[in-house]
């Protein structure tokens, strides 16, 4: 059973206390859930990295020319 369909005409042909012994699981199995996301916490926000930071630790203070400003200088409009 792999569609929402076939589990429907599975859960049709059960006799009605299995069917609410079904219901009551997926109650709980659904309560459980919450449950455990509530307690989980929730994911921290991402850092972006420095970049400004990270260029200046690997080149210092040296001023690095845009090589893309650079590029399009010499391109022909």
């Amino acid at each position: 059973m792999s569609t929402v369909l076939e589990i429907e005409s599975a859960v049709k042909k059960l006799p009605i206390h299995e069917v609410q012994e079904l219901a009551q699981w997926l109650q709980n199995y659904v309560a459980r859930q919450s449950a455990a996301d509530k307690t989980q916490p929730s994911p921290e926000k991402c850092r972006l990295p420095g970049y400004a930071a990270r260029r200046r630790r690997i080149a210092g203070e040296k001023v690095l020319p845009n090589m893309v400003t650079l590029g399009r200088e010499q391109d022909r409009w």
